[in-house]
């Protein structure tokens, strides 16, 4: 029998209406033959009482400087409060359904705290519950490691997490749910005018990831074309459309496939062979070689700003830097072939980028501010003439 894993984000779980929505979908994939598992989230978003950000504000108030190990345990606790409550939903609705930790579904890491990797995955439990009829729900992003620690598979972990399982469990189809209807040419939040993609290749959608699209995470896309044969499709919750294929070869057929942003950022005025940029990559940080005033520089990813500050003061290290810069980016393919390209950006930038990079499939420029003008002039220029 054919296996569709299923993914519900936080702005999926947080109400019974939406809860209701999710098993409506759970039971249309059975009706179709398929046995189904499911990748939940922590309900809602920062703010809501059960939600990730929420719980891990908790742990900060306390303690700035909180122990990345600490931040792991207490984020895993809204997935767990999540996949309880809908298990108990889906039992109401006269399923047989379970909630696994990440450790309980046989998810294995290499025990870096909020970042870790994929080791193995042995699906022999799910597969277990599977043959009993069961719909197994997993917590999103979480791990193990050696002594049975809890590690998070980053931030935007559930996409991994259901890619991890739609490999591992030679699934025929993995379906991202989400607010929006699929992937999008831009965050249609900050650009009214942005369009659905009908499909999008694989590496198209990680350059969009990389450079702060919030559909899917990068790692997703990445395990996912491990299993070309498996379709991935990002899918609005309450939209009967089809949404968007991700999948090998030509996604789109223009040049340029859309824009994003991602705010938070930080540059930092030293070389990538410099001691402290050879120092956050041995540990594990995500860096972007840049020209800033004509000077090579490197960027931290957002996502790395607290422990690139840990870094710091374990160095003892005051480096020249720009922080809370926003990075706007351009998608699309050869675009270091194309004449224009970066200049153009450039020129789209509020008051000046502070630094830009090209390659072949992305060009993107840093800002001050929140980046929604440059994000807005670059659609209209690049996806909309």
């Amino acid at each position: 029998m054919s296996i569709i894993v299923q993914k519900f984000g936080g702005t999926s779980t947080n109400s019974y209406e939406k809860r209701d929505l999710i098993q409506a979908r759970m039971e249309q994939a059975l009706a179709q033959g398929h046995q189904v598992a499911a990748v939940v989230s922590a309900m809602g978003r920062r703010g809501e009482p059960y939600a990730t950000d929420t719980l891990i504000d908790l742990a900060l108030a306390e303690n700035p400087n909180v122990n990345l190990r600490e931040m792991d345990l207490i984020a895993v606790c809204g997935e767990q409060i999540a996949g309880a409550v809908i298990a108990a939903h889906l039992q109401k609705g006269g399923h047989k359904a379970c909630y696994l930790s990440g450790q309980q579904a046989g998810i294995y890491t290499d025990g870096k705290y909020t970042d870790a990797e994929l080791v193995r995955f042995d699906p022999a439990r799910l597969r277990e519950l599977l043959a009993d009829g069961c719909l197994p729900l997993v917590g999103s992003g979480q791990g193990y490691a050696d002594k049975n620690e809890v590690c998070m598979i980053g931030r935007g972990g559930g996409d991994t997490t259901s890619a991890i399982l739609g490999v591992g469990l030679e699934a025929d189809e993995v379906d991202i749910y989400t607010d929006v209807n699929g992937v999008m040419t831009a965050d249609p939040r900050v650009v009214p005018e942005a369009r659905l993609l009908e499909r999008i290749s694989y590496q198209n959608c990680a350059d969009m990831a990389h450079n702060g699209a919030k559909v899917v995470h990068p790692r997703a896309v990445e395990i996912a074309a491990q299993r070309p044969e498996m379709a991935l499709y990002v899918r609005g919750l309450r939209s009967t459309e089809k949404g968007t294929l991700i999948c090998a070869g030509e996604g789109s057929a223009s040049k340029y496939v859309g824009v994003a942003s991602q705010s938070g950022e930080v540059l930092v005025e030293a070389p990538m062979d410099s001691p402290l940029a050879q120092a956050c990559l041995a540990g594990g940080l995500e860096l972007v070689e840049v020209r800033a005033g004509g000077k090579p520089c490197f960027v931290v990813s957002s996502k790395d700003v607290r422990r690139f500050q840990y870094l710091l003061a374990e160095r003892g290290e005051t480096p020249a830097l720009r922080a809370e810069l926003t990075r706007v980016s351009l998608i699309g393919d050869g675009l270091d072939r194309l004449s224009g390209v970066e200049a153009g950006m450039c020129d789209l930038a509020e008051s000046g980028p502070a630094a830009a990079r090209l390659n072949s499939g992305c060009c993107s420029v840093w800002v001050e501010g929140d980046g929604k003008e440059t994000l807005r002039r670059a659609h209209r220029v690049f996806m909309e003439a």
